[in-house]
């Protein structure tokens, strides 16, 4: 384990200093998204530290060149025990999914805009009137490849894979994501990345400070302890991460 991490750091830290993107490029992401009452229906999925998370649905496709798929995932701002609302944190996530989704980052959800909360409003109770959509809603409860069943092995292997890779490129896209957490899609077996809302802006990688590099090592430590430590995983992992380490060098000295 402890190999793994110093030569993915090592790796990270001798990649090329790539920018992050423009926060100009985020405008177009953050336009508000108006929908009609009528079309739309809205069910509470879950709560966590930022904001409120609803299913939302629409008869037709909101943003242009999605996915067939009607249905998004709407989080709502909260207030915290200062009294002071989460509706910045979000909007941050909406620019992290923006910069990551520009570099091509797989595994990761995309931020479609700011929602005017005016639709439901008794049933939400918003802290804000402006919440974010994002896209794709994963129908799913199972946030752990351990959850999967022994004899999941292929599936299991799949998985490991994306989020290894996943890992690696939000790493190379200069963020280090604080208390990771993944949603496993069954029908598709694939997983995506969700709640950036503390992922940790890195300053360099060719020159990363103390903090750069510990936020780094904190995200890698939550990658692998998500990694089943059976010496088939492990040889696996090694090899993805090897191969993973040299084409994001090559992509994003590309982007750069």
């Amino acid at each position: 384990m402890q190999l793994l991490q110093r030569s993915v750091i090592v790796a990270l830290a001798a990649a090329w200093n790539i920018n992050h993107a423009d926060m100009n490029k985020t405008e177009n992401l953050l336009r508000p998204i108006r929908l009609d009452s009528q079309s739309t229906r809205i069910a509470r999925v879950g709560e966590g530290a930022t904001g409120i998370v609803y299913r939302l649905e629409k008869s037709s496709n909101m943003v242009e060149n999605t996915a067939d798929t009607t249905a998004y995932v709407l989080k709502v701002p909260k207030k915290t025990a200062n009294g002071k609302s989460t509706i910045e944190k979000l909007i941050y996530e909406c620019h992290v999914l923006d910069e990551l989704n520009i570099k091509k980052v797989t595994g990761v959800r995309t931020c479609l805009g700011l929602f005017p909360i005016a639709i439901d409003s008794d049933f939400i109770s918003p802290e804000s009137d402006t919440g974010i959509v994002l896209y794709p809603f994963i129908p799913s409860n199972i946030s752990s490849i351990e959850e999967l069943q022994d004899s999941d092995v292929l599936i299991k292997g799949k998985l490991i894979m994306q989020l290894l890779r996943s890992s690696i490129q939000i790493i190379f896209a200069k963020y280090a994501i604080a208390d990771l957490q993944y949603l496993v899609d069954m029908k598709t077996e694939s997983l995506v990345i969700i709640d950036l809302t503390e992922a940790h802006p890195i300053s360099s990688l060719k020159y990363p400070t103390f903090a750069d590099l510990a936020a780094i090592r904190s995200f890698w430590n939550e990658v692998w302890t998500n990694i089943p430590q059976s010496e088939f995983y492990v040889s696996m992992s090694e090899t993805v991460i090897s191969q993973e380490i040299s084409n994001s060098m090559k992509t994003y000295l590309q982007i750069s």
